[in-house]
């Protein structure tokens, strides 16, 4: 086997490699360089359009998946009087972003906690929405978004979520700050 014949092949497995991230594309670069003596390798011109597509489709998803907190209070002041259409319309949200949570986990790690994020807000109008129009305002409401606060707080210590931990203790702040001052 020639000297080309076995760079050609370890020029190979490093696009492989840098492909499918079993290397951080900047060792890749680095060894792609030293193997084709500082000229380096083309790019596929096809799969730079593939990663583009999939990345604007990524952003607009994300886009359109944090429309749904607004849309969510949109429903609050459009279905005011019948309940059961608000509770299945938020329920069908709730189900949207559990649906992306579990796809961004699997295969956009970094963007797994927008669906997060988006799923305990939605809840919390959500059962706000359902227990002012049940039972009105005062103790059971207050109580309500107190409970809220608190799971906000357990999550956030055992996933190390931060922002959830940082959430759920302003929350409570302003809240017993409402009730109290």
């Amino acid at each position: 086997m020639g000297n080309d014949n076995r760079n050609q092949v370890i020029i190979d497995e490093i696009k492989h490699w840098k492909q499918n991230k079993l290397l951080p594309a900047e060792y890749c670069d680095f060894l792609l360089a030293l193997y084709t003596y500082g000229e380096g390798v083309e790019e596929n011109t096809s799969s730079k359009g593939k990663k583009h597509q999939k990345s604007l489709f990524l952003y607009a998803d994300v886009f359109l998946l944090i429309l749904l907190l607004p849309i969510s209070l949109y429903l609050l002041t459009m279905f005011d009087y019948n309940l059961w259409i608000e509770m299945v319309l938020f329920l069908g949200i709730i189900v949207i972003i559990l649906g992306h949570l579990l796809w961004y986990k699997e295969k956009h790690k970094p963007l797994v906690h927008v669906p997060i994020i988006l799923l305990f807000l939605v809840f919390l109008i959500g059962t706000i929405s359902l227990i002012h129009t049940t039972l009105g305002q005062g103790l059971v409401l207050n109580t309500t978004i107190l409970i809220h606060c608190i799971v906000w707080i357990i999550v956030g210590v055992v996933f190390k979520y931060h922002y959830l931990l940082a959430s759920g203790i302003i929350g409570m702040i302003l809240l017993l700050s409402i009730i109290f001052l």
